[in-house]
């Protein structure tokens, strides 16, 4: 019955919530960036895959 009510309460609106807090919170880029930080690491291509991320967060919640 928690099946059948999950799937008729869905909506493309929570599939795009879900989407951006994946991003926002469980993407791993986050914890190695932090990690970069920590270390004093500067990486160019992390840097590009954080901007990337960061804008793909944006164009989600637009």
């Amino acid at each position: 019955m928690q099946l059948a009510d999950a799937v008729a309460g869905w909506t493309p609106e929570m599939a795009a919530r879900n989407h951006r807090q994946a991003l926002t919170r469980l993407d791993w880029r986050w914890r190695f960036a932090a990690l970069a930080e920590r270390l004093g690491f500067r990486t160019p291509a992390l840097e590009r895959e954080m901007a990337g991320l960061k804008a793909a967060i944006a164009r989600a919640a637009a």
